[in-house]
């Protein structure tokens, strides 16, 4: 089950977007390929958002999923807070790849 905390994220990111960039939700529905009742829906929190959904609301809007999923504030630094994070992780990841291949050689 989504969490409401996720829920009114998504809420809110997805109206404070569209609104940035002048958008109608039957503009951006006809951007994104979805019903206005879709979105409407969605920022209602009546309905979450499928995985195409978001992939379509994203391209539509020009942002990572991310950005729909941040807590307000500072989007962009939290953004680089999180890129940072998750290039760290994956660092770790591939050094541990990288020792573990170097065994199977040794």
């Amino acid at each position: 089950m989504i969490s409401d905390s996720l829920r009114s994220r998504l809420s809110r990111n997805l109206k404070r977007l569209r609104r940035q960039r002048n958008l109608t939700q039957l503009q951006l529905a006809e951007l994104s390929g979805l019903s206005e009742h879709t979105l409407n829906s969605i920022e209602s929190r009546r309905m979450w958002a499928s995985d195409s959904t978001l992939q379509k609301m994203c391209a539509a809007l020009g942002v990572d999923a991310v950005s729909l999923f941040l807590p307000c504030g500072d989007i962009s630094a939290q953004k680089e807070k999180i890129r940072g994070e998750m290039h760290r992780l994956a660092v770790l990841a591939f050094k541990d790849i990288v020792e573990q291949e170097l065994k199977t050689i040794v």
